[in-house]
């Protein structure tokens, strides 16, 4: 169960972050990072899907 929460907190953690970075790099005001949070938590929820859902 913890690995679940874990990954679900993690992904749009990490590509929050990653949105950040390129917010300011690219000088936008957080339009990167909304969008890092919405793709890294779909992507943990198909993560989590596909490692514990199939079965």
């Amino acid at each position: 169960m913890w690995s679940i929460i874990g990954t679900l907190v993690a992904g749009p953690a990490v590509w929050g972050i990653a949105g950040l970075f390129a917010d300011r790099w690219l000088g936008f005001e957080r339009t990167f990072t909304a969008v890092g949070v919405i793709v890294g938590f779909l992507t943990s929820l198909y993560i989590v899907y596909i490692r514990y859902g199939r079965g």
